[in-house]
């Protein structure tokens, strides 16, 4: 069995599953999935395999890996090449049979009307299809990103890391400061642990180096 299939069975007394991947494969795809059980991956124009190869990936790993597909920058800034980049993710989604589509905005994309207005019409086009998680860049007050998120029907993504986590039962968060030393992994693991308590599910993308260990020490913290 899985790491991240161990991970599921010891978090069903808590009623609480717990997920935790990288924001890039490293190695095989099998033997990615024997450490952890999330993968997101960025889906800017080429940077993928073609929808074939990903749909080899997806039949290889079954329900042992869960797939989060990254927007492209042209799409999260609206950007000339976005409907283009756009079809491209969007394929990756379907080749992956992804549980989630990122939108990460850039710090550009600020709290206006009309931004607003463009991430609404944006996450209309996407409805029916995996769960859409946002993650704003930039000067965004917590309290208004959380409303935005909401009328969005998005999970809103904080670094739990530095952040308290968004209300709700899902949890998406991205960890991007873990820092050199045990410590540091040590209390960033205790906040996950801890918001996970009223959560019913949690996906944790870890980038940077060490993620491998950093994995088991959140694991452990949350007892799963």
């Amino acid at each position: 069995m899985s790491a991240g299939g161990e991970a599921r069975s010891l978090a069903q007394p808590f009623a609480v599953a717990l997920h935790i991947g990288c924001a890039s494969l490293r190695g095989s795809i099998a033997r990615y999935a024997q450490r952890f059980d999330m993968l997101e991956l960025r889906a800017e124009l080429g940077a993928l395999p073609r929808p074939p190869r990903l749909r080899e990936w997806a039949r290889q790993v079954g329900d042992d890996l869960i797939f989060s597909v990254r927007l492209p920058v042209a799409v999260a800034g609206f950007e000339p090449d976005a409907e283009r980049s756009l079809s491209y993710a969007l394929k990756a989604v379907d080749a992956l049979g992804a549980r989630f589509i990122v939108l990460t905005t850039p710090p550009a994309i600020t709290p206006t009307s009309r931004n607003c207005d463009r991430l609404n019409e944006l996450c209309r086009r996407m409805a029916g299809g995996p769960t859409i998680a946002w993650e704003p860049g930039g000067v965004w007050e917590t309290t208004r990103a959380a409303e935005v998120a909401a009328q969005m029907g998005a999970v809103l993504v904080r670094d739990l890391s530095v952040d308290e986590p968004p209300p709700g039962p899902l949890i998406y968060t991205r960890l991007s400061r873990l820092g050199g030393g045990g410590r540091v992994r040590l209390a960033v693991a205790e906040r996950v642990g801890h918001a996970i308590g009223s959560c019913d599910d949690v996906f944790v993308v870890i980038e940077g180096q060490g993620a491998g260990k950093a994995a088991d020490i959140i694991r452990a913290e949350a007892g799963a």
